[in-house]
């Protein structure tokens, strides 16, 4: 969970340097302009590759916390059925 962290850090950063940016290529024109465009894009561009991480790692986290909890809440309540299935697939594999 640090990593998701540090990865929302590293986004409100890049957040706030397009922030400036764009407010400082209002007072240029040109070429200087363009330049601050180029790098707010830049900035997007890393700001989006961060999103994604975090939406992943949240998305493999969750999933990770739902399959165990699935799993031990079947097992607990249905430990008989939980056996059966355990075994009629253990002699399943045997056969092949």
């Amino acid at each position: 969970m640090g990593n998701n962290f540090t990865l929302l850090a590293k986004i409100f950063d890049i957040s706030e340097q397009i922030e400036l940016l764009q407010r400082i290529s209002f007072s240029l024109s040109g070429e200087e302009r363009d330049v601050l465009n180029a790098l707010v894009l830049d900035k997007a561009i890393e700001l989006k590759s961060l999103s994604m991480k975090v939406r992943d790692q949240i998305e493999l986290t969750n999933d990770a916390h739902t399959n165990s909890e699935t799993i031990n809440a079947t097992n607990k309540a249905y430990p008989e059925k939980q056996k059966k299935f355990t075994e009629y697939f253990s002699t399943r594999k045997n056969k092949s």
